[in-house]
Order: structure tokens, then sequence, then C-alpha cells
């Protein structure tokens, strides 16, 4: 795939939302861990030592960037 240069703006804006969502050691912690495979909140939960409430804002911010997805099961 070829990218026209300039890079139009909103392939720029998408870039920069994934460098923000990436700029935070939290979230590169869980995605490191996601690159195993799946994972339940409980399980990134206990491997971060914090609470349920930070992962969930955290992979928040990546599902809203494109990153990871979230699926219910249960």
């Amino acid at each position: 795939m070829t990218v026209p240069h300039p890079l139009p703006n909103d392939l720029v804006e998408l870039i920069a939302e994934r460098f923000r969502a990436l700029g935070e050691p939290t979230r590169i912690k869980l995605l490191d861990r996601l690159r195993e495979g799946e994972a339940t909140g409980q399980e990134l939960t206990e491997l971060l030592g914090t609470t349920q409430q930070n992962v969930s804002k955290h992979l928040g911010v990546l599902q809203r960037a494109g990153i990871v997805a979230r699926r219910k099961h249960g």
C-alpha cells in the first residue's frame, strides 16, 4: 500500500491518537500481556496489581484508539 505524501490530515490524527494511547506505561503492560492472547479483567487486574476500575479505564482508552477489542463472556 502506498501512502500519499504529505500524509492526509485524518491519517495524521489517527497516528497521533494511537501514540497518545500508547504513552502510558500501564497500557504498554496491558498490551504486552495481551500479546499472549485474551485475558479477563480480573487476570489483568492481578497481573498489574491495580484496581479493576484502573484496568477498565486503560482498556477503554486502548479500545477507543482501535488497538484492542472487548468482548463480554458470561
